[in-house]
């Protein structure tokens, strides 16, 4: 079956677990910290890691988590400086995925300004580390995790993967008409996208579950 097919299947199973008394809690650390404040029904306020874990578990049945560069055969350099700096999934030993999730507004309908960030910022392009302070800035966008994936060698396949949230009078258009247009100025790939429209959630009706797979840099 199709992975975005597969994928939107899931999500809608697991959106409907996150409800009532099991409602993501709000915390900001994974495990979650109990606040006491439940947010609103479904997934979508679920972290990253959490999701990204349950999601590629019912995907695939060959998958790593957090496995170094170093170790898949990047070379140590100034870019990959030790084993801190590692792969989201590893999936049947040689397809290499970067996870993203990100929302266009937050759970109580208020505008997410890091969702552009996450997406679209473009600065690993030019230095993958900050030549200020000397810390690598690639893991912050799905650019950042491009030119981590370009560093490993050719017999992985390199993917992006992500889910991004939208509603409450906002669409996600804009936002990956502009990701869109970045990437393809740097990057050649191809994309896939599919969009779960029976979200919970009271705002964010919809996820658009976007799927890029990475050829090589321009």
């Amino acid at each position: 079956m199709n992975l975005l097919k597969e994928y939107k299947e899931y999500l809608f199973e697991i959106d409907r677990e996150y409800v009532g008394d099991n409602r993501v809690k709000d915390g900001k650390n994974f495990p979650y910290t109990d606040s006491g404040k439940f947010y609103e029904d479904g997934v979508s306020q679920l972290n990253e890691v959490p999701t990204k874990e349950i999601m590629f578990n019912k995907l695939f049945s060959n998958v790593e988590y957090e496995v170094p560069y170093l170790d898949l055969g990047a070379v140590k350099d100034d870019k990959i400086r030790s084993k801190a700096t590692k792969l989201d999934a590893l999936v049947n030993g040689n397809r290499a995925f970067e996870y993203k999730k990100t929302h266009v507004l937050y759970n109580n309908g208020s505008y997410n300004e890091y969702s552009l960030k996450t997406l679209l910022s473009s600065l690993a392009v030019e230095n993958f580390v900050n030549p200020n302070d000397g810390r690598s800035i690639a893991s912050t966008s799905v650019v950042g995790d491009i030119e981590k994936l370009l560093l490993l060698p050719e017999k992985y396949e390199k993917n992006i993967l992500f889910e991004l949230w939208y509603g409450g009078g906002y669409s996600s258009k804009s936002y990956l008409k502009m990701l869109d247009t970045l990437l393809n100025n740097y990057y050649v790939v191809t994309k896939k996208i599919i969009t779960y429209e029976d979200s919970l959630h009271p705002i964010l009706d919809y996820c658009d579950i976007v799927h890029y797979k990475i050829i090589e840099k321009k």
